[in-house]
C-alpha cells in the first residue's frame, strides 16, 4: 500500500509541474520599454517616435528632428534628412546584449535624443533635437 501511494505522490507531482508549465506561467512577451517610429515627414525631415513603458502604462510622444547619422568609422551626415529610421520600426533598448552586434542604447539629455545601434565598424549613431514630447493614449 504505501508504494501505491507513493506512485500517486509522485504522477500528483508531475501532474502538477505539467500544469504549471503549459497554463499557469505564461511568459510576457511585451518588453519593458520600447521606441516605434510612427511617421516620418520628409518635407520638415521630423520623424515621430512613441516611447511605450509597459512596466507604467505610459506612452510618450517625441518629435524629432535629425542632427547627424554616423555609421562606424565612416564620415558623418548632418543635416534634417541625414538620419535612417523606419515607419513602423520598432526600437527595444539593449544595452547589456550576449552579441555586441544586438547593442541598442537610446537616451535622451535635455532637448537632445540618441539612438545608438550595433557595434565596432557597423554602430550606427543618431542624433536627434527634440522638437516636442507630450505624453500620449
Amino acid at each position: 500500500m504505501k508504494f501505491l501511494s507513493s506512485i500517486i505522490t509522485i504522477a500528483c507531482f508531475f501532474t502538477i509541474i505539467l500544469i504549471v508549465t503549459f497554463f499557469g506561467c505564461s511568459k510576457n512577451d511585451k518588453p519593458p520599454v520600447f521606441y516605434e517610429v510612427t511617421a516620418f515627414d520628409s518635407s520638415t525631415g521630423q520623424y515621430t517616435l512613441v516611447r511605450v513603458d509597459n512596466t507604467t502604462n505610459k506612452r510618450i510622444e517625441y518629435v524629432l528632428v535629425c542632427n547627424f547619422y554616423k555609421w562606424g568609422n565612416h564620415e558623418r551626415v548632418d543635416g534634417p534628412h541625414s538620419c535612417d529610421l523606419s515607419v513602423g520600426q520598432i526600437l527595444i533598448p539593449n544595452p547589456l546584449p550576449k552579441n555586441s552586434s544586438e547593442f541598442v542604447d537610446i537616451w535622451q539629455l535635455g532637448e537632445t535624443f540618441f539612438i545608438m545601434v550595433g557595434s565596432d565598424s557597423n554602430r550606427v549613431q543618431q542624433q536627434f533635437t527634440i522638437k516636442s514630447a507630450r505624453q500620449s493614449q
